[in-house]
């Protein structure tokens, strides 16, 4: 993935503890992403 790290990644680099939180953030965005991904879809069928 050649995106920006997000706040909750950077968080984590300088705090191991702080990873869980980075990946339940990138869990959240890819979420979000798939959820509008299939609005669109239902919305052109």
């Amino acid at each position: 993935f050649g995106e920006p790290l997000t706040t909750g990644e950077l968080l984590a680099l300088g705090n191991p503890s702080g990873k869980m939180g980075a990946i339940i953030d990138q869990a959240r965005q890819v979420l979000a992403i798939h959820t509008a991904s299939a609005g669109c879809l239902a919305d052109e069928n």
